[in-house]
């Protein structure tokens, strides 16, 4: 047996060394350079080839190299006997709801404003925002921290989801006429859903349409959740007040992306939660552990909800 480190986006020589030295007695070895490919049971992945499926023919786990499943999701030819796992770090839900509620107290407080009024040497006086009314997509494990940070807050929160929740603090609603109803009452939408063939472009230009005029969307769940094209045109034209985006289709967003030259979009290179590499290694070091004893795998993805 032996663990292949699939990951096409980054230099993954550090991730190597850090899990070889927690199982020395293990083959770890980088993608495209396998040795022996047959002999690789497991995989770590992200963004990985659509053929490697064919290339390690006796795989019986890919583990995600993040919380993220996006690259599992959309690959329709991933073997059926295949087990499929996630990391899930406990710290991304409170880094999540610090972010989120940064980027709302900023907006409140008009501190962007202020900001770009500095460069330009313009002292003008203007009142903080109104509005205090937030709609969180996505009320999982991470959006109900995110949600109840934000009650903490003095925020007045609902909840969206595509199911039904009764174990929520704040009201929460299921259902796409329920979300376009709640659309027209929030000042702040918040985007935690996940990508999956559901959500795929669920913020188009219905969806915007039906936001007040008002409302600023801050996306912090998935890139292809959004329409690009549609978010672009509400944004130029004031279709709603603006955007924070941390999420986008393509990473690093291109230069020539329309989103750089939009004034009222702001931009972060997806850091509103970053996971911890030990628990990266930790996790992935248990999983390895349990399929060579045939054990449980943790944290795994259902191959139908896409999460």
């Amino acid at each position: 047996m032996s663990i292949a480190l699939v990951i096409t986006d980054r230099n993954a020589e550090k991730l190597q060394k850090l899990l070889q030295e927690r199982l020395p007695n293990e083959e770890i070895e980088l993608w495209p350079n396998i040795q022996c490919p047959e002999k690789v049971t497991f995989a770590v992945m992200w963004k990985h080839p659509r053929d490697i499926w064919q290339q390690l023919p006796n795989l019986k786990v890919a583990q995600s190299l993040g919380a993220g499943v996006d690259h599992f999701t959309y690959d329709n030819e991933i073997p059926s006997h295949i087990l499929l796992s996630r990391i899930v770090d406990q710290s991304l839900a409170a880094q999540m709801a610090e972010y989120v509620l940064a980027v709302i107290l900023m907006r409140k407080c008009r501190l962007g404003v202020f900001a770009r009024q500095q460069l330009d040497e313009n002292w003008k006086f203007q009142r903080r925002l109104q509005g205090n009314h937030v709609l969180v997509l996505g009320v999982g494990k991470i959006g109900d921290v995110v949600a109840n940070k934000l009650i903490e807050n003095g925020l007045a929160v609902t909840g969206w989801s595509r199911s039904e929740k009764l174990d929520k603090a704040y009201p929460c609603y299921f259902g796409k006429e329920a979300l376009f109803e709640q659309l027209g009452n929030a000042d702040y939408v918040i985007n935690l859903l996940p990508d999956t063939p559901e959500t795929r472009h669920l913020i188009n230009q219905p969806f915007l349409a039906a936001c007040r005029k008002e409302s600023w969307l801050i996306n912090v769940g998935r890139g292809n959740t959004v329409d690009e094209n549609a978010l672009a045109t509400a944004c130029r034209e004031y279709d709603i007040a603006g955007a924070t985006l941390d999420v986008f289709q393509q990473e690093p967003l291109p230069k020539s992306h329309r989103f750089w030259q939009i004034e009222n979009i702001d931009i972060t290179p997806h850091i509103a939660a970053i996971t911890d590499q030990k628990q990266i290694i930790e996790q992935v070091v248990l999983n390895y552990l349990a399929m060579t004893k045939s054990e449980e795998i943790t944290n795994l993805v259902d191959k139908v909800r896409g999460y």
